[in-house]
């Protein structure tokens, strides 16, 4: 057999399940028999309108970025990894020879290859992983420790995001954080945040099932944002200093503009959420100065996928966030409850 199936969106909420060549593995590449893949915010973007952030799609292209599968194959010039290995997938792959990448700041390397982004002046589109086998460069491949299978191998790509946040924020023991959102990412970086010792944190949610959740996984406070001010809650709890540090994971206006009133003076912002629109957020630059805070962002993650598996060694519970499970041929299903039933849902996983 030579064909597999590969799901393409071809206009908004328009999936199309197409045959097509099962590809095959240059040099440095190992081809993927994937099993498992997640929806992601970004998938949904793309799925509902065609645009997610500065990218918008104009040719048939395969969403999914976050997959698990097996190795079935290797290029000649691949080593260490055999048929059968089951493998996390970083989602990109870049030039190698840039200076962010000279410099291991690989994450922004202007020709970066991400899976399902479209084409980009003179980056190609990449599929991505809402399919049944994908070639991938080997450097980018991770194998999964013993006793660990495909579904806790695709869980791999949103806990790296939410350790690139944690580690961002320098995050360490004895310190108050507050993570503003209880989706996918806002509770990955809380199971980061507690991996690098943090005891004290808020997690902040006007969803109850998604607070109930972050409470179980170790959140020591959960702020329901109907009922409270949360920065009334912090301010009361740190003796109106504030927090040491403040994530923005839900990408909204609100939480956006709340970062500065909840960070301490000398303490730091990491924004983590996409939020829309965002040229038409004010942040006052005045309270800025008076704190001397400091503001930063995160693109995906870096160097984060082996402390992503290490974490899950050590018994990090990310199996808890998957709500929803579909199989292959009800991903339009998956894709469609995920954006309509947001009080339900927090990671829909499909299964290939």
């Amino acid at each position: 057999m030579n064909t597999m199936k590969a799901s393409y969106v071809v206009g908004k909420r328009q999936l199309e399940m197409r045959e097509v060549a099962i590809p095959t593995p240059k040099d440095n590449e190992v081809l993927i028999r994937v099993r498992h893949a997640g929806v992601c915010g970004s998938d949904l973007h793309f799925y509902e309108e065609l645009k997610c952030s500065v990218w918008t799609i104009e040719e048939p292209i395969v969403l999914g970025h976050e997959c698990g599968g097996e190795i079935v194959s290797c290029g000649k010039d691949v080593a260490g990894f055999k048929q059968g290995d089951i493998v996390a997938v970083e989602p990109g792959y870049t030039c190698g020879k840039c200076e962010f990448c000279l410099t291991g700041r690989y994450n922004l390397c202007p020709e970066v290859r991400f899976m399902t982004v479209p084409e980009t002046g003179n980056v190609p589109a990449t599929d991505g992983a809402y399919a049944e086998y994908i070639c991938w460069p080997a450097e980018r491949v991770f194998k999964m420790p013993k006793g660990f299978d495909t579904i806790d191998a695709f869980l791999m790509e949103p806990l790296a995001v939410g350790f690139y946040a944690a580690v961002k924020a320098k995050a360490e023991f004895g310190q108050t954080v507050v993570v503003l959102g209880a989706g996918t990412i806002g509770l990955t970086t809380l199971l980061a945040l507690k991996e690098r010792g943090v005891k004290d944190i808020f997690v902040v949610d006007m969803v109850a099932k998604r607070l109930q959740l972050a409470k179980k996984l170790g959140a020591s406070r959960v702020v329901q944002a109907r009922d409270e001010n949360i920065v009334d809650v912090v301010m009361e709890a740190t003796d109106g200093k504030g927090a040491d540090v403040v994530l923005e994971t839900a990408g909204t206006k609100i939480t956006t503009m709340q970062t500065l009133d909840l960070v301490k003076s000398g303490g730091r912002i990491v924004f983590v959420g996409m939020t829309p629109n965002s040229e038409n957020i004010p942040l006052d630059t005045a309270k800025i100065l008076a704190k001397e805070a400091e503001l930063t962002g995160i693109l995906r993650y870096r160097h984060c996928y082996p402390l992503a598996i290490k974490a899950l060694e050590n018994g990090c519970p990310i199996r808890e966030i998957i709500t929803h499970e579909y199989p292959f041929d009800k991903l339009q299903d998956a894709l469609e409850i995920a954006l309509s039933d947001k009080e339900n849902t927090i990671k829909v996983m499909v299964e290939l």
